[in-house]
């Protein structure tokens, strides 16, 4: 690699499930992915919750605001 070429990192994280195994042997299954934010918050998507996706945030961190649904109108057109 050139001296010049920046290294590109990934931003993501792979989420194992260690299951005990016998004799000490552990077997490492993958179990999902985090995708690191610019926030330093991650996306995880585990494979146990299909089409779900989480949030992991620190405790002091406010929660994103959800705008607030619209009622359906009630107008009934011109007379």
């Amino acid at each position: 690699m050139a001296a010049n070429q920046e290294t590109i990192q990934p931003n993501h994280k792979v989420l194992y499930h260690i299951v005990k195994g016998p004799n000490r042997k552990n077997s490492w299954r993958r179990f999902g992915a985090g995708f690191v934010n610019s926030d330093g918050s991650m996306n995880l998507i585990i494979d146990l919750f299909p089409g779900q996706h989480f949030q992991l945030r620190d405790p002091n961190t406010p929660e994103p605001e959800v705008p607030a649904k619209k009622a359906p109108s009630k107008a009934k057109g011109k007379k």
